[in-house]
């Protein structure tokens, strides 16, 4: 296994920087997953720890040696992509031996690992189709196998699941986590999806604009966002968002938002005149008998529940409800917050306003 520090890693093209100033740490056989959207340079992190590409600044450490110089071939890492990256003329046998047959693995010995890696993968019935045979969930399986079977100190993974249905995207997530645990390996995911995020890594590394915005487990990054942006993109639905002031009021601070339609005490929070946004998940927001008002716009049922758009003023406000919510469009409503679960930021810098309550957390 392996730890891995990248430490004040920049990455420039020309006059364009794609990761600026990053640095983080990964624990040895931790599941470490590189989230954001397109563009965040979170393929660039990735192809930077595979030898693929070279920092323009900052040091890559793998068990406490420094490894910016060092070739691919001599990192011990595997790659998986989205695209597979098998090879059509082989057979699945020959492509899973093929790593081992480069290295000049004795044919016993490739004959061994290639047969306990598919009892593994459970792909042995597949082992003399090609690869044009399989489905796409069949070619990710061999593409782990291919890069299990070199035993490497750290796997990284490249949006390995972008490419498959949901089904298969579903059924894949659960074998990755399958592998993880059996091995125990140190790994880099990278993806856009914030499902695959939460429900695989120890932690997550959302980024944006090459800039780290959190590091931290997938339960702290959903329940306390460090910044607007996290806020914005980890949860589903989307966080709803109010822009407003904070205020002085009795006991502390209140928020009022522009329209002045929501207004929420804070005692214990002692902040001046500021501008901010407030988020709030579609969970924490009740229907209520009285307070603010809105119109029901539109009604998205999964079967298991409900997520109902509120119209209230200028906002439109997402509702998490029970399927037998009875609710119809263009049904006038009320709505309150739960207590404690407003979330600030800052509406200059986006980075999260603690409240008491967390203060002392």
């Amino acid at each position: 296994m392996s730890s891995i520090l990248l430490s004040n890693i920049k990455r420039s093209y020309g006059t364009q920087t794609v990761v600026d100033d990053l640095s983080i740490e990964v624990e040895d056989g931790e599941f470490l997953t590189l989230l954001g959207p397109s563009g965040c340079g979170k393929s660039t992190i990735l192809r930077m720890l595979a030898g693929l590409d070279q920092p323009t600044a900052g040091n890559i450490m793998f068990d406490g040696q420094r490894v910016n110089d060092t070739a691919p071939g001599h990192r011990n890492v595997s790659m998986v992509f989205q695209s597979y990256a098998l090879y059509p003329h082989m057979t699945v046998r020959e492509n899973l031996a093929y790593p081992l047959k480069k290295r000049r693995v004795a044919k016993s010995e490739r004959k061994r690992l290639v047969a306990e890696i598919s009892e593994t993968l459970q792909i042995v019935p597949l082992l003399d189709r090609r690869s044009s045979q399989l489905s796409g969930g069949q070619q990710q399986r061999v593409a782990l196998g291919r890069a299990m079977i070199r035993d490497p100190d750290v796997f990284l993974f490249d949006e390995p699941l972008s490419n498959l249905d949901a089904t298969l995207r579903a059924h894949m997530r659960a074998e990755i986590i399958r592998l993880h645990l059996k091995l125990g390996k140190t790994m880099v995911y990278v993806t856009h999806d914030q499902i695959e995020a939460m429900t695989m890594s120890t932690r997550i590394a959302v980024l944006d604009g090459g800039k780290l915005q959190q590091l931290d487990t997938p339960a702290e990054v959903y329940a306390r966002p460090a910044t607007r942006f996290v806020a914005g993109f980890v949860g589903t639905p989307r966080m709803n968002f109010l822009s407003g002031a904070l205020v002085a009021g009795e006991g502390g601070s209140l928020f009022r938002s522009d329209d002045g339609i929501v207004e929420v005490a804070l005692p214990g929070l002692h902040a001046g005149n500021l501008a901010v946004e407030a988020g709030i998940r579609s969970q924490d927001i009740i229907l209520t008998d009285s307070g603010p008002s809105g119109t029901v716009t539109l009604i998205e049922s999964t079967g298991l529940e409900c997520f109902v758009t509120v119209t209230a003023g200028a906002h439109d406000i997402v509702v998490r409800l029970d399927e037998s919510n009875g609710l119809r469009i263009g049904q006038t409503v009320h709505f309150g917050l739960r207590p404690g679960k407003l979330h600030l930021f800052d509406a200059g810098t986006g980075l999260r306003i603690n409240l008491p309550d967390e203060a002392a957390q």
